[in-house]
């Protein structure tokens, strides 16, 4: 950790692990930060690094690094996570991020969006890189230790028909990735598919169907 970053590291460290229950409104959840010396902007810069794990370093990660503000109540954070860059929370549904995950949205936000009724799982250890988008009207779950390159799209419903009525919504077809698996930079993943376990995803590949476990698949097809 950086020099400049150990006046919040012993903030965090004065906090008991176990000061829970959160703060349940965006208003309670502020004055706590701003009681640790938190909800500052070098506060904000140095929530780069790995923070230690107990109930503040948790709010303080949720209020300052995921946006909307008021959107990081639907979220359930895991410990030892780590957000640089943004996250961008879009919808009303659930988003539940595990140990150790990885956010890495430096060069561009990565957007989570559950619907109303969806929920967004990301398993423990898995990476998300820059602009990445996962969007959830129903499930979409993101195996332990999976990796998903930067700017991926994985979505769980096409959002109009392709003949009839396109303002008529198809049922949600949910989505599954494995643990272990890898999807490569600017690839899709379109509703209904799934990988297996240790399946590797190729760039700019377009998935609709299920890649069984350990299979390498590049380039785009269709089931």
């Amino acid at each position: 950790m950086p020099a400049r970053a150990a006046p919040l590291r012993r903030a965090l460290a004065s906090c008991p692990a176990n000061c829970e229950p959160l703060p349940t409104t965006l208003e309670e959840g502020l004055r706590v930060l701003r009681g640790h010396g938190l909800a500052t902007p070098r506060a904000l810069r140095n929530l780069n690094v790995s923070l230690v794990s107990n109930a503040v370093s948790r709010l303080a990660l949720r209020l300052l690094r995921f946006r909307p503000l008021r959107a990081a109540w639907r979220l359930e954070l895991g410990r030892d996570v780590r957000v640089e860059g943004r996250v961008w929370l879009s919808g009303p549904g659930r988003v539940r991020i595990g140990d150790g995950v990885r956010l890495l949205g430096r060069r561009s936000a990565i957007e989570l969006h559950a619907h109303e009724g969806g929920e967004i799982v990301i398993d423990c250890g898995a990476l998300i890189e820059d602009g990445s988008s996962l969007e959830a009207t129903r499930s979409v779950r993101i195996g332990a230790r999976s990796r998903i390159g930067p700017f991926c799209k994985i979505m769980d419903n096409h959002f109009h028909r392709a003949t009839g009525d396109r303002r008529d919504r198809p049922d949600a077809m949910a989505v599954d990735v494995g643990e272990d698996a890898h999807i490569g930079p600017r690839s899709v993943i379109l509703p209904g598919a799934s990988m297996g376990d240790g399946a590797v995803l190729g760039p700019a590949t377009v998935l609709s169907f299920r890649l069984p476990a350990g299979a390498v698949f590049p380039g785009s097809a269709r089931a």
